[in-house]
């Protein structure tokens, strides 16, 4: 081990971050003063603490896949070493025994040092975690349980590897393990088939995502499977085949070290294909996810503020048989809200739910003079229905961009619409938007006559189970954004209004719903800023690993790739053309799965943000692609150098 520290070295140090980012994961979740104070797990969200749990999980599964690619990397660089053991009369016990050892000994170092670097590291990671959980400062203790998780999940994960290993060793014979990579490499193969596929299933791809998009599950599935299996043909055949045709254009190959560095290319994509197209579908996932974060928070945000109801009352209870029920809810808000000093204003409105279309949307429909006596509060235009069967749609910008991705349209002006549970055919009057239709839970709202309403549209659903829906919208000027605040007037009251009213006796399903606008920023901020924070902690592993996986491999191949230097320094290749060959197929590696993944984000974002009724924005990409590149040319920096450094040194 100390004769292969260069390269143990790399290992043990990636080891030994995967060991603190699990350690410091597991100081917070067993943090006494979270687990065994209710009012605190409260506090802290069962969702965001639930995210947590899945961050050890993923951690702990991408340390075992990291760790053994290395081990296997290592053992293939040994070769020579374990047939030159097995002529001095080492037995395959004891070359099994020798690896074993060897992949222990490195465990045992990395979990310790992991521990020891982790507990300054994890006060840090604590005060950070608390204070986007909104927590107050959590205090440092002695993690003692943290530690034991560590230890044993980390010592059963290299003991695992480790009896992994031996089957690599036993399976080669002294003839194999003597030759090593001597011989010449044989040309990669490129088979025109898959290279067709991977065109196909890009075009797939493309296509599918921006012009025959449907919401169902066997059409998201198929488009995963065609991003997943284009981009790892796209590094394992289409990058190879382009190589092979630019290695036939003379006009372009045939100067300076082109002819070099496009020959080794070839092989180098082929051997880390794998590597490359790991590292881009994690970003593409990172950048999408980062995108819907940015657009989730600038929602949540723009939600509250551009609300103009605080508290929204649903009674789903009906007018005819519980109107009783229903004043009394109403005038039990009232009560408390003024119990707490509260001044409101409120606005209250009938109801009834619809569909329309294939695939179903769901319509909201009001009558007319409910719907008059609301408008103004809402900055609604005038409906102006004429005859019975008339009628005026509104409908939340969002929500009709992403009906419309489904290749359904709504009808326009001057046509007619059907309802699918009515079976009610009405003549559309006028169609606008309306944005504040979203803050009262309405994607489309159809109004249609008194009569239509009463004699058609509410007898004709209830048979289907509907009843009409009572809505009662507070608007409260105190409760603002500058003064939101957990543990704030808004935040308690606020949650005691929602408890209250999803607690209803004798009701397994509840008829009555509030809904705080405070409550729901506070708590989607929380969840969203966990989310967020585990996602840098994991996409900032991630590129540490790939970059990692690179280096390996990198100098696993260091002792041919230093014979065919040192072959071509003898008939005139000068220290430079070596540096700027050597360069370019590094930068490559390092950086093509950055820019195939930007790509990839872009075209898949905005259909995607759009069946989420968000605004789709490419910052966020551009934003998590350059924050990967930015590692990237640390690591691509150090690994040029040390890589370089070893190249200089067979050159004549």
């Amino acid at each position: 081990m100390l004769r292969n520290a260069r390269a143990y070295l790399a290992y043990l140090l990636s080891s030994t971050f995967m060991v603190m980012i699990f350690f410091s994961f597991a100081v917070f979740i067993h943090h006494p003063w979270i687990k065994n104070n209710k009012e605190v797990l409260i506090e802290l969200n069962r969702t965001a603490y639930k995210f947590m749990l899945i961050a050890e999980y993923i951690i702990f599964i991408f340390a075992f896949l990291f760790i053994l690619y290395s081990i296997s990397v290592f053992l293939k660089s040994r070769r020579k070493e374990f047939g030159l053991l097995s002529m001095l009369g080492a037995s395959r016990k004891q070359l099994n025994s020798l690896v074993f050892l060897e992949n222990m000994l490195i465990g045992s170092v990395a979990i310790m040092s992991g521990i020891i670097l982790g507990l300054p590291s994890s006060k840090f990671f604590l005060l950070i975690s608390a204070r986007i959980a909104g927590l107050p400062d959590l205090p440092f203790y002695w993690p003692l349980q943290a530690i034991g998780l560590t230890a044993f999940s980390f010592a059963a994960l290299f003991l695992v590897i480790s009896l992994f290993t031996l089957l690599f060793v036993s399976k080669k014979n002294v003839l194999d393990w003597l030759k090593g990579d001597v011989g010449p490499k044989k040309e990669p193969r490129v088979s025109i088939l898959l290279v067709l596929l991977c065109v196909v299933l890009i075009a797939t791809l493309i296509i599918g995502l921006n012009h025959a998009f449907r919401m169902k599950l066997s059409i998201v599935i198929l488009l995963i499977a065609a991003l997943i299996g284009g981009t790892y043909l796209f590094y394992s055949q289409l990058s190879i085949f382009v190589l092979r045709l630019l290695k036939h254009n003379r006009t372009f190959t045939w100067r300076k070290t082109r002819l070099l560095w496009i020959s080794e290319m070839a092989y180098k994509s082929k051997n880390n294909s794998l590597v490359l197209f790991l590292t881009t579908i994690m970003l593409v996932a990172a950048a999408i996810c980062s995108a819907f974060l940015i657009a989730s928070f600038r929602d949540a945000r723009s939600s509250y503020i551009d609300n103009p109801y605080s508290l929204i009352m649903i009674e789903s209870s009906g007018l005819t048989n519980k109107q009783r029920r229903v004043e009394q809810d109403i005038s039990e808000i009232n009560d408390r809200l003024a119990h707490a000093g509260v001044t409101y204003y409120s606005e209250r409105f009938t109801k009834l739910y619809d569909w329309y279309g294939n695939p179903q949307v769901p319509i909201t429909v009001m009558s007319k003079s409910v719907y008059d006596s609301s408008a103004p509060q809402w900055n609604a235009p005038p409906a102006e229905l004429n005859g019975k069967d008339e009628t005026m749609l509104l409908y939340d910008k969002r929500a009709f961009k992403a009906y419309s991705t489904t290749n359904q349209t709504l009808p326009s002006v001057g046509q007619s619409m059907t309802l699918n549970n009515s079976n009610i055919t009405f003549q559309l009057t006028s169609a606008s938007e309306l944005e504040r239709l979203r803050y009262m839970n309405i994607s489309f709202l159809l109004v249609v006559s008194d009569q239509s309403y009463a004699h058609g549209v509410k007898r004709k659903l209830a048979p289907f189970g509907s009843t009409e829906i009572v809505q009662v919208n507070y608007n409260i000027p105190d409760w603002t954004f500058s003064k939101l605040e957990r543990g704030g007037q808004e935040d308690r009251v606020g949650r005691q209004l929602v408890k209250w009213g999803s607690n209803i006796p004798g009701e397994v399903s509840p008829t009555r719903i509030v809904r705080s606008t405070g409550i729901t920023y506070l708590d989607s901020m929380q969840e969203l800023s966990m989310i967020g924070f585990i996602g840098i902690f994991i996409t900032f592993m991630f590129s540490f690993a790939s970059a990692s996986f690179l280096y390996f491999k990198l100098f696993a191949e260091l002792a041919r790739d230093s014979r065919v230097y040192n072959s071509l320094s003898k008939i005139g290749l000068s220290v430079g053309e070596m540096k700027n060959s050597a360069t370019i197929q590094m930068a490559l590696l390092f950086f093509l799965p950055i820019a195939v993944a930007t790509i990839q984000a872009l075209i898949v974002l905005r259909p995607v943000l759009t069946l989420a009724q968000m605004e789709a924005a490419p910052w966020p990409i551009f934003i998590t692609t350059g924050t990967f590149l930015v590692l990237q040319l640390l690591y691509f920096g150090i690994a040029r150098h040390r890589y370089l450094k070893q190249l200089k040194n067979v050159m004549v």
